[in-house]
């Protein structure tokens, strides 16, 4: 009797930490649901999906002088959608709305006075998932498998950002408003070699009602460079890509800043900009 005791004590032991260790592989960093874990994927991928505030700093040398101050800002999923394998898809899979809104204040300067404006803009990009695991798997199973770049609008906007031809060694690329939010593979993003010049152009026609600059931030620190009329109907913007190895780590965000003109000269008007985040690698 007290060894039959024994054993069922035992069993129950064994048992209950077997469910509790499960429980805490599931549960870990308290991924419970599917949702849960593409969250976390996203936590843990902050270079390409939490990167959208670029222009905080005052910079005297780059004219019109304006730099934003953003006082909040609510990462979270805008709409996610899972759906099951079916015979176009070998597995599960999730097609999410990663979204940020943003509050704060347009600095800017008129005739050497420091003017403000409020700044309401909801920045976005979109990506997709496969469950290739289990619920007791790492993220339950679900790997990142495609990516856009992002776009950041004011609320509300009135811009289209012009059609951008990306040259660089090797690369010869556009990105434009019908393909900015397009999905593709995370692994197959655009890619420049280290330490070589990487030019943005448009066609200065499309930015008549327009500032427009590029902002660049591979070490963390984001510089502005306006676009420079080219003399020959084309405007440009231009960088040197890191050659450090540990800067040259992870996913870069280009971005390709419009605002509109009255927003910066005419105290009376609203704020109105939208950017274009596209994102790079260097390898």
């Amino acid at each position: 009797m007290k060894k039959d005791f024994f054993v069922s004590a035992l069993l129950l032991v064994v048992t209950f930490v077997f469910n509790l260790s499960c429980e805490e592989k599931t549960t870990k960093g308290g991924e419970h649901t599917d949702f849960d874990a593409i969250k976390g994927i996203i936590y843990d991928n902050p270079d390409i999906f939490l990167v959208d505030v670029f222009d905080t700093d005052k910079d005297t040398s780059v004219n019109p002088v304006f730099f934003r101050q953003i006082t909040s800002t609510d990462f979270d999923l805008d709409s996610a959608r899972r759906y099951d394998a079916d015979t176009l898809h070998d597995f599960a899979h999730i097609y999410a709305a990663w979204g940020d809104s943003m509050r704060g204040v347009l600095h800017y300067f008129v005739d050497g006075k420091e003017y403000a404006k409020s700044i309401y803009a909801h920045s976005g990009m979109g990506a997709y998932f496969e469950q290739w695991g289990d619920a007791l798997d790492t993220h339950r199973g679900w790997l990142l498998k495609n990516i856009s770049n992002n776009v950041i609008a004011s609320v509300p906007t009135h811009i289209t950002p012009p059609s951008v031809h990306i040259t660089s060694e090797g690369v010869n690329a556009w990105v434009t408003g019908g393909t900015v939010s397009t999905m593709m593979n995370k692994d197959s993003v655009l890619s420049f070699a280290p330490g070589k010049k990487v030019t943005f152009t448009v066609e200065s026609k499309d930015i008549s009602n327009l500032f427009l600059f590029l902002h660049i931030g591979e070490d963390g620190n984001f510089t502005k460079t306006p676009f420079s009329d080219n003399g020959d109907g084309t405007s440009s913007a231009s960088w040197t890509t890191s050659s450090d190895s540990e800067i040259a780590k992870g996913y870069k965000h280009a971005f390709v800043d419009a605002i509109s003109r009255k927003a910066l000269t005419d105290t009376t008007a609203e704020y109105d900009s939208k950017a274009w985040g596209i994102i790079y690698r260097i390898k």
